[in-house]
């Protein structure tokens, strides 16, 4: 293959798409999980998406949670967290962006990625009803009309909410209309990753995989199957190949090269494991551990960060 994509997630899938729009590019994507069935637990908002699809994990004990042990959630599944998810669509402020663009990465900034943005999702603005009780803004001009995913919002609203806002405005939090534009602070209402025309899940799956499934013979797909290991050139510590396993056989390792590129996007907690497996890491940590060094990286696998998160249930 020219290039072999490691996990079939949101980015995975799509830039698998984008690459296969070329037909003399053929693309491989490796993913540990089972293509969604699209039950309704998967398709309908709200439902709780099948423990099948998931892959979670148990944190280390936290210094600044008291030492506590915490879950951390990911996915297992083609389509990735955009299947299971809880279907927020929204971006960051345009100085998050600018940040990633002034640390030396070129094209990276607000203004490089925003038409990337409005090219990826068909934005329909809310129903008159619910723009009229919420700050939400009914302005196209950051968001895109003709992309797979769709963004919207749903057509009904419990009127409870209107109290959260209330009391967001009355400690001296304002509401934002529009958090797309490059100013994503506030209390706002969220687009989130629906079709508007019937109110389903709009996931990586639904948008970059199944239209082009089995039409594109460039776009080879491989669920179930786990990457165990990316092979490098020592010399040039270029990546050529990787090795995986089936889940169903995980004793009969397999290899796949590739022409061009080894292109990883398993997720933030199992992109840097693949890495120091496969030599590129701390070199304290790989050698302790009999893993033959690559490349020195003190940086992979550290610092993960992951947001808190608050349920509340209104009865």
């Amino acid at each position: 293959y020219d290039y072999v994509i490691i996990g079939g997630g949101t980015d995975g899938l799509t830039v698998a798409n984008r690459l296969t729009e070329d037909p003399s590019v053929s693309v491989l994507v490796i993913e540990y999980g089972p293509l969604a069935e699209l039950e309704p637990a998967v398709l309908v908002p709200g439902l709780q998406a099948p423990a099948k699809y998931s892959r979670n994990y148990q944190s280390v004990p936290q210094p600044g949670l008291n030492n506590k042990s915490q879950p951390v959630y990911s996915a297992g599944v083609v389509g990735g967290g955009t299947v299971i998810n809880g279907l927020f669509f929204n971006r960051g402020s345009a100085a998050d962006y600018d940040t990633w663009e002034e640390l030396g990465n070129p094209g990276w900034g607000w203004k490089g990625l925003l038409p990337y943005f409005k090219k990826s999702e068909t934005f329909t603005p809310p129903p008159e009803e619910l723009a009229a009780q919420y700050p939400i803004s009914s302005d196209l001009e950051p968001h895109g009309t003709d992309g797979p995913v769709g963004s919207s919002f749903p057509n009904y609203q419990y009127p409870v909410l209107q109290y959260f806002y209330q009391a967001w405005n009355s400690i001296g939090i304002s509401s934002n209309a529009q958090p797309n534009a490059g100013r994503a602070v506030d209390a706002f209402y969220s687009t989130l990753s629906i079709l508007a025309a019937n109110q389903s899940r709009s996931s990586a799956d639904t948008a970059y995989y199944r239209p082009i499934a089995g039409k594109r013979p460039n776009f080879h797909l491989l669920p179930l199957h786990s990457v165990t290991k990316i092979v490098f050139n020592k010399k040039q510590k270029r990546a050529t190949g990787i090795e995986y396993v089936s889940r169903n056989n995980t004793k009969t390792i397999h290899s796949v090269r590739a022409h061009h590129e080894v292109i990883l996007a398993a997720g933030a907690p199992r992109s840097p494991q693949i890495l120091q497996v496969s030599g590129i890491g701390p070199k304290s940590l790989l050698s302790h551990l009999g893993i033959e060094v690559i490349q020195d990286l003190p940086g992979v696998g550290q610092n993960f960060q992951d947001q808190p998160t608050y349920f509340a249930q209104v009865a």
